[in-house]
């Protein structure tokens, strides 16, 4: 039996992680990692970025993209060590 825990902000942030999750895993399913908004294919983005040796032709493709509004950390991320988990969908639109 799981112990749950009333009103705790400890116990909200869980949830809100493991519904997170469960919410980009069913957008993956049903989009197959196309935005509906702009089209972009991040699939097909990991694909050719991890493909590219150097962060000088990464940032080349990158800056192509959306992800150039990216704040300088993440996307220094993106550029040194890219996971598909970075490009994803419903999270490269950032207001």
């Amino acid at each position: 039996m799981r112990n749950y825990c009333r009103g705790s902000h400890e116990c909200w942030e869980q949830y809100s992680v493991k519904i997170g999750r469960d919410v980009r895993r069913r957008l993956l399913e049903l989009e197959h990692g196309i935005c509906q908004l702009c089209g972009l294919d991040t699939k097909q983005l990991y694909t050719s970025l991890k493909a590219l040796e150097s962060e000088d032709e990464r940032r080349e493709l990158l800056m192509k993209t959306r992800f150039k509004r990216f704040d300088p950390k993440r996307f220094g991320r993106l550029l040194a060590k890219p996971t598909a988990g970075q490009l994803w969908q419903a999270d490269h639109i950032v207001a």
